[in-house]
């Protein structure tokens, strides 16, 4: 187990295993299969106020949020510039 996934929350494999079964294995956000993703693994999200995981991602989504800063604001007006 990852020391990083323990400061994200997730405390044991199982618990990570969890996770993925939750997310049917599939990215949260785009539905990517894992095996599918980049570098064929599926990466913990967490909040970065709170710590707390969120759930599981493909890297590309992973980072895209890091990108936004996690600010709902910030997206909202991303996807207005798209639409």
């Amino acid at each position: 187990m990852r020391t990083r996934y323990k400061a994200y929350g997730v405390h044991s494999l199982a618990q990570l295993n969890a996770m993925k079964e939750h997310a049917g294995g599939h990215c949260e956000i785009c539905g990517i299969a894992e095996k599918d993703a980049p570098k064929g693994t599926l990466h913990c999200d967490h909040d970065h106020v709170t710590g707390k995981p969120r759930g599981m991602l493909c890297m590309h989504c992973n980072q895209a949020l890091g990108k936004f800063k996690d600010d709902v604001a910030l997206l909202n007006r991303a996807i207005e510039y798209l639409s």
